[in-house]
C-alpha cells in the first residue's frame, strides 16, 4: 500500500533568477516529513520521521539542525519539546512556530534566535507556551 517517501538526508537549493537547483550540504541525518524555514539568514529543519513504510510516525524526532550558508555546514541545535512529523510550521518576527503533526500533537512549540548583525544569529531556546 502507499506509505511515507524514504527518509533523505538531501537538500536542494532553487535559484529563481537562474531558474536552476544546486545540491547543498547533506543533512546529519535521513529523515522524511521535517519541516524548514528560513530565520535570520539561516535555514532551520526539526522533527520528522525516520520511518518509511505505513502512514504513520514513528520514530518522530524533535532533533532541530541549522544550516549556516556563510561556512556552508550544519549545526546541531537543541532539540525541540516535542518529537513529531507531518506539522506546519511559520515564522513571525524572530520566531517560529511549529504545530500539529502527528502523532496527533495540539502543541505550539517556538524555536527563537536572537539577531546579532546581518547573517548572523544566536540560537536562544525551544519553549512551550503556557496558558494564561
Amino acid at each position: 500500500g502507499p506509505g511515507l517517501p524514504a527518509p533523505s538526508n538531501r537538500v536542494d537549493r532553487y535559484d529563481p533568477e537562474t531558474d536552476s537547483w544546486t545540491q547543498m550540504p547533506s543533512l546529519p541525518i535521513s529523515v522524511s516529513q521535517p519541516v524548514a524555514v528560513g530565520i535570520g539568514g539561516r535555514l532551520i529543519v526539526n522533527g520528522g520521521t525516520g520511518r518509511s513504510r505505513g502512514t504513520s510516525c514513528g520514530p518522530c524526532y524533535n532533533n532541530t539542525y541549522e544550516f549556516n550558508p556563510l561556512d556552508n555546514r550544519w549545526t546541531q541545535r537543541g532539540g525541540s519539546p516535542t518529537s513529531r512529523a507531518f506539522m506546519g510550521a511559520a515564522r513571525i518576527g524572530n520566531s517560529i512556530y511549529v504545530t500539529g503533526g502527528e502523532p496527533w500533537h495540539d502543541t505550539l512549540d517556538i524555536y527563537t534566535v536572537a539577531a546579532e548583525g546581518v547573517g548572523s544569529v544566536r540560537f536562544k531556546a525551544w519553549q512551550v507556551p503556557t496558558e494564561e
